[in-house]
C-alpha cells in the first residue's frame, strides 16, 4: 500500500502535510503520536471518510472516494448498536459468520448477549474481533488495546501479526503496540517520521 497526502485542512488549520507512506504486502505499521496530533485524521483521510487529495494504492491499483471495501478499519470510539447481540453484530458486518480461530474461543461465550450487558474492555475486543475477521487486505486499528485485560491483549497482539495483510495501528498503549510492528513513525508536525523502537520508547517515556 502506498498512501500519499499532500496535504489536509480543517478549519484553516493544516492537520497533516507531506505525508507519504509505503507499506510492504505483509508490513505491520504503527503510528504513534501526542494526543491532538492526527493520528485519527489520517486513518479517516487513508478510509477516504474525509474528502481530501489523498492519493492510495493498494496491490498496485490506485482507489479515490472512500475505500470501505478495500480497508477494514477500527475507530477509536465503539461502534457496535448496544441493542443487538454479537451474533447479530457479526452476521451484520461479516460477508459470512466467520469469526478467526483465536478469536472465537473468547467471544463464543458471549454471543447471544446484548452489546449494552457487557463491559466496555470486552465489547471492544469484540470490535477487534470483528474487524479483523473481514476480508480486507488492509486493516487499520485505532486504540485496539484500550481497555482490555491481558489475555485478550495476548490475543490480539498475536493475531496483529497475521500474515498477507498490511496493518496500520496506533494505540496508547505503546509497549503492547510495538511488540506487533515491524515499522514505527512518529506523527509530529503534520508528518510522519520513521522511529526505531528504542527512540520511540524514550520519545513516550518523555512525554
Amino acid at each position: 500500500m502506498v498512501v500519499e497526502l499532500p496535504s489536509f485542512r480543517f478549519d484553516g488549520t493544516t492537520i497533516l502535510d507531506g505525508i507519504y507512506l509505503e507499506c510492504s504486502e505483509n508490513e505491520k505499521v504503527g503510528i504513534h503520536g501526542v494526543n491532538g496530533s492526527g493520528k485519527s485524521t489520517l486513518f479517516k483521510t487513508i478510509l477516504g471518510a474525509y474528502e481530501s487529495c489523498a492519493r492510495i494504492s493498494i496491490d498496485g491499483d490506485a482507489y479515490g472516494g472512500r475505500r470501505f471495501h478495500r480497508i477494514g478499519y477500527l475507530p477509536q470510539d465503539s461502534f457496535l448498536p448496544r441493542h443487538m447481540t454479537v451474533r447479530d453484530c457479526a452476521r451484520l458486518l461479516l460477508s459470512r459468520f466467520e469469526m478467526k480461530a483465536g478469536y472465537l474461543d473468547l467471544v463464543s461465550p458471549y454471543l447471544d448477549a446484548r452489546i449494552g450487558r457487557l463491559a466496555s474492555g470486552l465489547v471492544r475486543f469484540i470490535e477487534v474481533a470483528i474487524v479483523s475477521s473481514m476480508d480486507r487486505r488492509v486493516v487499520i486499528y485505532d486504540e485496539p488495546l484500550t481497555g482490555l485485560d491481558p489475555l485478550h491483549v495476548d490475543a490480539v497482539k498475536r493475531l496483529l501479526r497475521e500474515p498477507n495483510r498490511v496493518h496500520l495501528i496506533s494505540d496508547h498503549n505503546f509497549r503492547d503496540c510495538i511488540d506487533s510492528t515491524d515499522t514505527d513513525y512518529i506523527l509530529s508536525g503534520g508528518s510522519l517520521h520513521r522511529c526505531a523502537k528504542q527512540d520511540l520508547v524514550r520519545y513516550y517515556t518523555r512525554s
